[in-house]
């Protein structure tokens, strides 16, 4: 239940803040290669599927084992990971920005309790692939729509 709250409310959240701040998302879309229609949802899910485990093994893997390690399991590990998971969107993630910061850390640190709740990195993963495939809709909707211009601009 904790995975589809996660995903439900980090999917609205994204539209929101895609509606309300009008990103310029031309980096994004410039990654976006100019492939036949029918290859996207390919592209989307293996982009999905890599990034959500590269990250998942990296944040919630590696570096929040290390700090269960070092600073025992709890507050600090999962909330010093979802900074570090954050630190990494600000200037150039999906969302981005200040207000993207706090997006992401919110995420990570639920991201985190997924992991901690589940025991491992499936379900936080799972989790991470549907939020990338709503960016990647948002991304999508955006390019066919002609522009770099989000939908509600």
């Amino acid at each position: 239940m904790l995975i589809l709250a996660t995903v439900l409310v980090s999917g609205v959240a994204l539209v929101a803040w895609t509606a309300l701040t009008k990103p310029d998302l031309e980096h994004h879309l410039a990654l976006v290669p100019a492939l036949p229609l029918w290859v996207y949802p390919l592209v989307a899910v293996a982009f999905a599927v890599v990034n959500a485990a590269m990250e998942e093994a990296i944040f919630r893997g590696v570096m929040m084992e290390a700090l269960d390690s070092a600073l025992g399991e709890g507050y600090w590990s999962t909330s010093t990971q979802a900074v570090s998971f954050a630190a990494l969107h600000y200037l150039t993630g999906f969302p981005s920005g200040v207000l993207g910061f706090f997006m992401v850390l919110v995420y990570g640190v639920m991201l985190g309790v997924i992991r901690r709740r589940s025991g491992g990195l499936l379900a936080p993963w799972v989790a991470h692939v549907a939020t990338d495939m709503a960016i990647f809709s948002i991304l999508a909707v955006t390019l066919f729509r002609g522009g770099s211009d989000p939908l509600w601009r």
